[in-house]
């Protein structure tokens, strides 16, 4: 998912100093360290009320999502799946857009997103990511000419 791959970049710059080989990948990630710690991020993440009893964003590693479908309360899993900022901030990043324009659109596209998602359970998680990453820049920029 969207989340784990930000921070996937995270830990992979913590555990190898150096990369074995040249990627354009790997050296833009290390080329936006030095300038930027990832702490802004936060504020994409979810408010983890009941995994750390916190009541502002957190952009955090949470365990997959496999792992909550054997959970009793379904607030753990609907805290995990609180992922539609991220999606929303990387798809109007590909746009350059600015994300202080996001909040006269995100109501719209969420509204979006829920109308399409059709969960079958309080355990579906992988129904309500599919309408996640069902926003494309194409559906900013639309509802952004509104």
């Amino acid at each position: 998912m969207l989340p784990d791959l930000f921070l996937l970049g995270g830990k992979y710059l913590d555990r190898f100093k150096t990369d074995l080989w040249t990627s354009p990948v790997t050296a833009a990630l290390r080329s936006l360290a030095v300038a930027n710690d990832g702490a802004r991020l936060n504020i994409l993440g979810a408010i983890p009320y009941h995994s750390l009893g916190c009541s502002h964003p957190h952009l955090v590693a949470d365990a997959p999502y496999e792992e909550y479908e054997r959970r009793m309360l379904p607030q753990e899993l609907a805290e995990r799946s609180a992922e539609f900022k991220l999606f929303l901030a990387f798809q109007a990043d590909s746009l350059g857009v600015e994300p202080s324009v996001l909040s006269d659109v995100a109501e719209t596209l969420a509204s979006k997103v829920f109308r399409g998602t059709q969960m079958m359970d309080s355990r579906d998680w992988r129904s309500l990511l599919a309408g996640f990453a069902s926003i494309m820049p194409k559906d900013i920029k639309q509802a952004l000419e509104q």
